[in-house]
């Protein structure tokens, strides 16, 4: 499987061929996608600047363009480290699995599990406009159930 890290500078809708075409940065050759959930991280990373890495599967083809497997958005050092930031946001096509790590009280990092596409969209939010999540639940396996995030900073 292959890697790139760089951001994402061009997004290109293709009609007649059913995807959306990604340059990124760092990226020599074009890639693609047609997963939503893929494609919503892609905007975050072009929206905020933020590196981006891509997995795609080895191949010599490049043409149609490599379709993405997984997608990962960074933060940089203008979000904030206080509780309840998102610093990472990820989804895997290949599990249906996406991560998320909000910084904590500790001046840490703890690491969720994304499985509903909702939940990863108010998480996108909260990267996006560098908002806190003001409540968050997970069960045993850390499998995010419950995210909110707004603009009074107020929870549950």
């Amino acid at each position: 499987m292959g890697q790139v890290k760089g951001r994402v500078y061009d997004l290109d809708f293709l009609s007649f061929a059913g995807y959306v075409q990604v340059l990124l940065e760092g990226g020599a050759e074009p890639f693609q996608t047609s997963s939503t959930r893929l494609l919503r991280l892609l905007q975050v990373g072009l929206k905020t600047g933020f590196d981006t890495t891509i997995w795609y599967p080895d191949s010599d083809c490049t043409s149609p363009p490599a379709a993405l497997l997984a997608v990962m958005v960074e933060a940089d050092a203008t979000v904030s480290t206080k509780p309840g930031y998102v610093t990472m946001l990820s989804f895997d096509a290949r599990t249906s699995q996406g991560s998320t790590n909000i910084s904590n009280k500790d001046n840490g990092l703890d690491t969720y599990i994304v499985l509903n596409p909702l939940a990863q969209e108010i998480l996108e939010a909260a990267m996006l406009l560098n908002f806190p999540t003001t409540y968050l639940e997970a069960d045993s396996h850390k499998q995010i159930t419950r995210v909110k995030v707004n603009t009074t900073g107020e929870g549950s």
